[in-house]
């Protein structure tokens, strides 16, 4: 099956951000992207969907030190 490709406006609008949100994400490396001949960007649905995915935080494990800093000494 071929990849959809987006466009950076429908990127923007998934995201619901501005199109130069977008721009800085390909320019910050925070998502792929291709470089048509005519050099406007796509990118892959699949891509953008992950990214926009929330993530579950796990707790830390008793061996990785606190989850909160030490309240001592703040009363």
């Amino acid at each position: 099956m071929a990849t959809e490709l987006l466009t950076t406006r429908q990127v923007a609008n998934l995201a619901k951000v501005s199109r130069q949100t977008v721009a800085r994400w390909v320019a910050d490396g925070k998502v792929a992207a291709v470089t048509l001949p005519g050099g406007q960007l796509r990118f892959a649905r699949e891509d953008i969907e992950a990214m926009l995915t929330p993530t579950i935080a796990t707790e830390r494990s008793a061996d990785e030190g606190e989850s909160f800093p030490s309240q001592e000494g703040l009363f």
